[in-house]
């Protein structure tokens, strides 16, 4: 088996079987470096080299994503009784050396929040929208996707819909106050 062989087919099977559209962006790095080469010749070494020259271009997700196609490529091969030889891709410390989600400043502070209150005083449904996304923690295109039919009063939930990795609706609870 050719790497990009295996590869292409596995696409084509996973494709079929689940609900990943960006998997063919994440196996584009691995058949860039090893598109040529035997499966039984991709050696552990070599996938751990070109890890750590790969890991300064992405945060900690984008690089497990990045292995994740090619591991789970040799894990279907073994699966199917295509290849019977070990993972190179599987048990690697995968240590970013790019930009990671811990350098994103999570929360405003409640200075920066009264801040932001004071410069949008005066529009009702926007101090709304921002209120609601300071103590629930949505995302402004969440908030923008709310109408009065997705508050559940009673039971103090708000049905936000999911529109970017999967279609469905997810539950927030609201505060009283």
């Amino acid at each position: 088996y050719i790497f990009s062989n295996a590869m292409n087919e596995f696409l084509n099977w996973h494709k079929a079987h689940r609900n990943d559209p960006k998997i063919d962006s994440k196996a584009k790095p691995s058949l860039k470096k090893f598109g040529a080469c035997r499966l039984n010749m991709v050696s552990r070494d070599e996938v751990r080299t070109w890890i750590e020259n790969i890991s300064g271009r992405y945060n900690e997700y984008g690089l497990r994503n990045v292995i994740a196609a090619p591991k789970a490529m040799y894990n279907w091969l073994q699966r199917e009784g295509k290849y019977d030889g070990k993972n190179p891709f599987s048990g690697h410390d995968l240590k970013s050396r790019g930009g990671t989600f811990h350098d994103i400043k999570p929360v405003i502070s409640a200075e920066e929040f009264t801040l932001i209150k004071n410069l949008i005083a005066g529009d009702a449904s926007i101090e709304q929208a921002v209120i609601l996304a300071y103590f629930t923690g949505l995302r402004p295109s969440e908030v923008y996707r709310i109408n009065a039919a997705d508050f559940d009063h009673d039971a103090l939930i708000l049905r936000v819909k999911e529109q970017k990795t999967r279609q469905g609706v997810r539950l927030i609870a609201v505060p009283q106050t």
